[in-house]
């Protein structure tokens, strides 16, 4: 059994993801998707019928035909549902040897994380009532369903709702390491020797570290939403835009917003396009900013680049630790709580946290009163913590005199 997640492209730029075995759709996965799921981004779906596929897998290699089942009104038992939620747990490589027929030493079973295990299975849930519905022709409250859907959530795994503690903003030392070494003429950088590539990996690191964008947004900025006078980059949403080129589009998850950059950052910017840029030939068929220098090929970049420029500096520079681009994200929500604590050290601290909360959200997108600037600010938030909790210690003073030390 062939099976393959694609995404196709239409006319109109909207992107369609389809599940197909053996280069034929699948009906009910894609009609799952175009029917439940119409109002979600491509990515979702992508994400979904991923998850979908891995069921198809674990169905193949049990022999399990789950549509005759439905359709008999026979629902998954709970030693088969106990079956597929093991199965959703193995990472890609455990489950291609699997369904290959080799045997594996217990060593030999990679898994993926709980939380990686919780979607996909809490994905095959959703669909499997949807399918159950379809082809049994019930309702949600037939009992045979309600016990079915009951039981895989009882098997699924628990994710706990609190975020292990790690440091995810980069350190002192590391910021001087990474301004240092990502300079077109450091004898150290890792990137192509190709100048304008330095450069375009150069610009893309500041606009991440001056701004806090995601990957998605950073590779799909246009030439135009760079205004040279005003130093700003505009982020915008443009899902299914016809104009871009690419099969995966890059996509804002969050709202629209207009930033402010340096001057020195604007001037180079200036400087790619004009002069690097420009003398990329297939640059000039579309308008977006960062572009592929690979034999004048002159495309858009992909989320994909940007990852591999981070890995390159990770693997170059062990001392950096795993670098990617959201952890600059982090950093820039670290150093943000950092500079409005020190600019608003005599304002009451309920005015402080009410501009440090409504500022964050428009810088980053998101809805003002959401919880996502506590978990961005999470580290700050300890740190103050445990500069306050040291402050309170100091008036507890263990002094032990000599005649008190026990006999």
């Amino acid at each position: 059994m062939e099976l393959k997640v694609e995404i196709l492209k239409a006319d109109d730029g909207h992107r369609i993801a389809l599940l197909s075995q053996n280069g034929m759709p699948l009906y009910y996965p894609n009609l799952y998707i175009t029917n439940e799921k119409r109002r979600s981004s491509y990515q979702t779906h992508l994400n979904i019928l991923h998850h979908i596929k891995i069921f198809f897998f674990w169905c193949e290699v049990t022999g399990i035909e789950v549509e005759d089942r439905f359709k008999r009104g026979d629902v998954l038992k709970a030693d088969d549902i106990l079956n597929f939620v093991d199965f959703c747990a193995w990472d890609a490589e455990t489950i291609k040897r699997i369904r290959s027929g080799v045997r594996l030493l217990k060593s030999a079973y990679r898994e993926v994380s709980r939380s990686e295990a919780s979607s996909r299975i809490g994905s095959i849930k959703e669909y499997l009532e949807f399918l159950f519905k379809k082809l049994a022709q019930c309702s949600k409250e037939d009992p045979r369903l309600v016990s079915m859907l009951s039981d895989i959530k009882a098997y699924k795994p628990r994710v706990k709702s609190h975020r292990s503690i790690q440091r995810v903003e980069l350190t002192q030392d590391q910021e001087r390491i990474l301004k240092a070494v990502v300079m077109p003429n450091h004898p150290e950088n890792p990137w192509s020797v190709d100048p304008g590539v330095r450069l375009r990996n150069l610009i893309m690191f500041y606009v991440t570290l001056e701004t806090g964008i995601r990957r998605s947004e950073l590779a799909a900025l246009r030439v135009n939403d760079i205004d040279f006078v005003n130093r700003t980059v505009s982020v915008y949403r443009r899902h299914n835009d016809k104009h871009d080129p690419r099969i995966y589009q890059p996509q804002a998850k969050t709202g629209e917003r207009t930033l402010p950059l340096s001057p020195e950052l604007i001037e180079q910017i200036d400087n790619y396009v004009m002069h690097s840029r420009s003398k990329v030939p297939g640059a000039k068929k579309h308008p977006f900013l960062f572009v592929s220098h690979s034999r004048g090929k002159g495309g858009p970049i992909s989320v994909g680049t940007v990852n591999h420029c981070f890995a390159q500096l990770s693997k170059a520079f062990p001392e950096l630790g795993r670098l990617h681009p959201h952890k600059l994200r982090h950093h820039w929500n670290y150093d943000f709580s950092r500079k409005v604590d020190e600019e608003m050290k005599d304002e009451p601290e309920e005015d402080k946290r009410a501009f440090d909360e409504a500022a964050r959200a428009y810088a980053m997108g998101w809805k003002p009163g959401g919880t996502m600037s506590q978990v961005y600010n999470r580290r700050f938030d300890e740190e103050k913590a445990g500069e306050l909790m040291d402050k309170r210690n100091k008036k507890y003073k263990i002094v032990i005199k000599d005649n008190d030390e026990p006999k």
